[in-house]
């Protein structure tokens, strides 16, 4: 089944059709319908989602950092914010 859809172009939408499984696409409607949306904004969101995690994978496949690497430098980054907060 087609549905029309929006993908963001910079700021602006464009329309789009795509092709979804009778099942998905009766979980996209029942999703929208919960949560007070349309169709279309549903999926924009779960593409965001799927691009946005697939960023965080391959961010995530460049660490080499061990876990006590990333420790200090996790707390030595709040150190220095609770610091400026404190002498703003």
């Amino acid at each position: 089944m087609l549905l029309e859809g929006r993908i963001l172009v910079g700021m602006a939408q464009r329309a789009t059709a795509v092709v979804l499984d009778e099942d998905l696409l009766a979980k996209v409607k029942a999703a929208a319908q919960q949560a007070g949306t349309d169709e279309g904004a549903v999926i924009e969101e779960a593409v965001r989602r799927f691009v946005a995690g697939n960023v965080l994978d391959r961010l995530w496949s460049r660490n080499d950092l061990d876990e006590d690497e990333a420790m200090a430098i996790a707390t030595a980054e709040l150190a220095a914010l609770r610091a400026s907060r404190r002498a703003s």
